[in-house]
């Protein structure tokens, strides 16, 4: 089977797509994650998979991407795609394993990482076979006897009863039976301790002692779901494991009302929501200092008023501050109106 990988690439670089190539020096670059010639990429650009490319060659060409190193990595188009998302169809794609990097490396960005590998099943198609529109699962989260008609793929976290909603395993249902998904179960099991695997209703509490709405939101319709109709049917597995498989995520504190708290990870684990977006508004307020961003509460302007100042930071700044140096230095502060 031939190697596949998701490349990322950003939208303030729109001539990497165009020309169809990614620039980041010579072969065996840390943002090449190791693609070889031959080895097949999807394009991800702003949220969607555009199409299927080949690495054709590393070589040198003058870019404006990076002009102080001409080396790059070319492709061939091998197919175009329309309207595929990376969160929606990409995820859910039955012949992917979900390991770490399909549940979350490929919607973040990973420090000096453009290209993730993903790993897939012995009965993939090859790559230009592969069709999105067709082959996506159903990701549920459910009690045992839950009403749900299954197929072939499909996800189920399974939960104990209605008053105790707990995980009990993570499956795959697979030719009319479920047996245990062993890497999503594993990560599962990875990412909490024994003695750290909550309830369902202990996350939410958690939730709200960490300031994590969106997370608390999740939860909270998922118990309700499961208490109405035994099931909820998941978007994707990113959310999945945002909100629910991750468990508890440590923080050293937050990033203010509405949102999630920073994270502390491991060195296999720099990852943070991908800046393209909060770069260009970034640009905007070295244009013009008056920004405003509008929305009802619990929205998240709080945490993408900090990630705009992050990227400014690193931007306009030092490419090694962050909101968090800058608040310490009190070059920010919040204030809040009631």
């Amino acid at each position: 089977m031939a190697r596949i990988f998701l490349g990322k690439f950003s939208t303030k670089y729109p001539e990497q797509i165009e020309k169809k190539y990614y620039s980041a020096g010579a072969e065996g670059g840390v943002w090449y994650g190791g693609v070889k010639v031959g080895d097949y990429v999807f394009p991800a650009y702003n949220g969607k998979i555009i199409g299927l490319w080949r690495a054709k060659e590393y070589t040198q060409m003058k870019n404006a991407v990076n002009p102080h190193d001409d080396g790059v990595l070319l492709f061939e188009e091998i197919k175009k795609y329309e309207d595929v998302s990376v969160t929606n169809d990409f995820t859910r794609y039955k012949y992917f394993v979900h390991d770490l990097n399909l549940v979350n490396k490929v919607t973040k960005s990973v420090k000096n990482l453009g290209f993730i590998p993903i790993k897939t099943r012995k009965d993939c198609p090859e790559p230009d076979d592969i069709d999105f529109e067709t082959g996506v699962i159903n990701i549920y989260v459910a009690l045992e006897k839950a009403d749900v008609e299954y197929k072939n793929g499909d996800i189920r976290v399974l939960i104990s009863d209605k008053d105790e909603l707990k995980i009990q395993q993570i499956q795959r249902f697979n030719q009319g039976q479920f047996e245990l998904y062993e890497e999503l179960n594993a990560l599962y099991k990875d990412r909490n301790k024994p003695d750290e695997r909550y309830t369902i209703h202990q996350l939410k509490d958690f939730a709200v002692q960490d300031g994590a709405s969106k997370k608390y939101k999740f939860l909270v319709e998922l118990i309700e779901q499961l208490e109405e109709f035994g099931y909820y049917k998941v978007s994707d597995a990113i959310k999945l494991y945002d909100n629910l498989l991750v468990g508890r995520k440590r923080s050293s504190g937050t990033t203010g009302e509405g949102d999630e708290p920073i994270i502390q990870e491991g060195p296999d684990d720099e990852t943070e929501e991908s800046n393209d977006e909060y770069s260009e508004l970034a640009g905007l307020l070295n244009f013009n200092p008056n920004l405003i961003l509008y929305g009802p509460p619990g929205t998240g302007k709080t945490y993408a008023t900090e990630k705009i100042i992050d990227a400014f930071e690193k931007i306009y700044y030092n490419k090694k501050s962050s909101y968090r140096r800058a608040k310490e230095e009190n070059r920010v502060r919040n204030i809040t109106f009631h």
